[in-house]
């Protein structure tokens, strides 16, 4: 088991074969390479892991070709339970959003996942992704809008670690106690408690309330609007935020890179969960 290591799940066998051996070579490397995503536990005043059906499911996420970078998400989880009204702009509903300031103009920006619930999983993919079930989450929670990057870790850190450096490259080659170390860090620095999403705030999140294969559709047609994958990225991270939202105004919740997530990874309960915080 590797904790919150969120694996790929692409119907295409060229796309999945290429995914997958990417993800060998982070397990044997001992998973130095994979990116963060924050989520922002702490709401006093109101985003390090995929969708449902076959792609978005566990996880719809895939390192560019030949690439072991691997970053991850903020996410803020907490006890806000008011969403400001929901507005749509071309498809994507505009949520309740949060800016973290991390000094010298660096910012981090989340989005408030309403609470809600899901089918996790898929019984018609592969065997990993079964069985799809019922998954209840009582919470909101701010995930990270877009994946945690370099000019983010270098503040809060003062290194950057990536094999592919930039300021707006997903962070990466970084292992789940250096996301640890980021988020305590982070906590000093602003005051505030951030943590990593479990997989099942992950994968709701990147639904973003639809259950087809993908969370834009059932189609891979429109996959490189959505997401840097080994066909588009050229075997190099690109900045966050290039390509499409999801319908909830996250963005590379498909392909860029890998994305840790609080949980170990291993099989699903069977039958519904309420909360579920993972593996045993």
């Amino acid at each position: 088991k590797l904790n919150g290591l969120t694996t790929v799940d692409f119907t295409d066998n060229d796309i999945a074969n290429r995914a997958l051996s990417g993800i060998i070579a982070l397990q044997l490397h001992k998973n130095k390479g994979v990116a963060m995503r924050v989520e922002f536990k702490d709401i006093q005043i109101k985003r390090l892991s995929s969708a449902s059906g076959t792609t978005a499911g566990r996880a719809a996420k895939m390192p560019p070709a030949n690439s072991t970078n691997v970053g991850s998400q903020p996410l803020i989880d907490g006890t806000a339970t008011v969403l400001r009204p929901a507005a749509t702009s071309g498809g994507v509903t505009r949520l309740q959003t949060e800016s973290i300031d991390l000094g010298g103009g660096v910012k981090m920006d989340f989005v408030l996942i309403p609470a809600g619930s899901f089918m996790m999983g898929s019984d018609t993919s592969e065997p990993r992704e079964r069985p799809a079930h019922k998954v209840t989450l009582t919470k909101p929670f701010y995930l990270g809008k877009f994946e945690v990057t370099g000019e983010q870790w270098q503040t809060v850190m003062g290194s950057n670690p990536s094999r592919f450096k930039g300021p707006k490259l997903p962070v990466g080659d970084v292992n789940w106690d250096d996301c640890q170390n980021f988020l305590t860090k982070l906590k000093e620095k602003t005051g505030r408690k951030f943590a990593l999403p479990t997989e099942a705030q992950w994968e709701y999140a990147c639904r973003a309330g639809t259950t087809t294969r993908f969370s834009f559709g059932d189609s891979d047609a429109s996959l490189g609007d959505y997401a840097w994958t080994a066909n588009n990225s050229s075997g190099t991270t690109h900045p966050v935020g290039e390509k499409k939202p999801n319908l909830w105004g996250l963005y590379d919740m498909h392909g860029s890179a890998l994305e840790w997530c609080a949980d170990w990874y291993g099989a699903y309960t069977i039958g519904a969960a309420t909360d579920p915080q993972g593996a045993s």
